[in-house]
């Protein structure tokens, strides 16, 4: 799957971010709301995203489903708000040290990918 450069800020970076300084956010919350016609796309981004950053050990969850992979297993086999809003994701200790070396933890959002951290996900 292609990512364009906006969609990593998105589904990736700014995510990450958010969670290092708000904990407890619900998917719509952290990704947005898909745009007409983009709902398919925006669903298969979003499982691709948690299932990196959360078998990558940056992310957790809990709600109905405590154990991220079973979660992201269900999310992707259903598309229920029970799932969808019900599960809030937190970043990991290791989540936020990564959140805190690449400073996505500031108040500004970044309109530009930040040297280095695409590829440091990568490695992880």
């Amino acid at each position: 799957m292609n990512i364009s450069d906006a969609e990593f800020i998105n589904f990736y970076q700014e995510s990450l971010g958010i969670l290092a300084v708000e904990p407890d956010n619900s998917v719509k919350v952290l990704f947005g709301l898909p745009g007409v016609g983009e709902e398919e796309e925006w669903y298969k981004k979003s499982i691709a995203a948690l299932t990196r950053l959360g078998m990558s050990g940056l992310i957790s969850c809990y709600g109905p489903e405590d154990d991220i992979r079973l979660a992201v297993r269900e999310m992707y086999r259903s598309r229920e708000d029970r799932m969808w809003l019900g599960c809030l994701f937190s970043a990991t200790d290791s989540g936020e040290e990564l959140a805190r070396k690449f400073r996505l933890d500031d108040e500004e959002p970044y309109q530009r990918v930040v040297p280095g951290f695409r590829e440091e996900l990568g490695r992880i």
